[in-house]
């Protein structure tokens, strides 16, 4: 869930993964909903998970394609600061999600803000590898 964690460290922890994985990461996002999940974590309140999470979202995606990176928002601020490693290939990543965006506008204006067209796609296929269905 992208409002539970710091969005300085998801980033930082991606883009690792990422250098690491030699660009094989697939993020799966989610804004989450149990107003008492956000309480124990003592995180904005849930009522504002869809702002949080465009923001942390817009927030990422500067650490992937900018250094230094300054960002002033609602709810997290920073100036020039440097975030190693960087990304390998761009600010997005492949995106895929069980719902499907004619169903949820925000999954759908993410997963464009996450991943390029061509990574979505690529995105796509891994989720379909991994939900289908396995024959008997």
């Amino acid at each position: 869930m992208v409002p539970y964690r710091n969005p300085l460290v998801t980033a930082k922890m991606l883009a690792t993964i990422d250098v690491l994985s030699r660009g094989r990461v697939i993020l799966g996002a989610g804004v989450g909903w149990l107003r008492e999940e956000f309480e124990a974590l003592a995180r904005p309140r849930s009522e504002e998970r869809g702002a949080v999470t465009d923001e942390y979202v817009k927030l990422m995606r500067a650490v992937w394609t900018t250094d230094p990176v300054t960002f002033e928002g609602k709810y997290c601020t920073v100036r020039d600061i440097h975030v190693l490693p960087s990304r390998r290939s761009g600010a997005g990543f492949p995106c895929g999600s069980a719902v499907t965006a004619t169903r949820r506008p925000r999954a759908a204006s993410i997963g464009g803000r996450l991943a390029s067209d061509r990574d979505a796609s690529a995105g796509d296929a891994a989720a379909r590898r991994v939900t289908r269905p396995r024959s008997s």
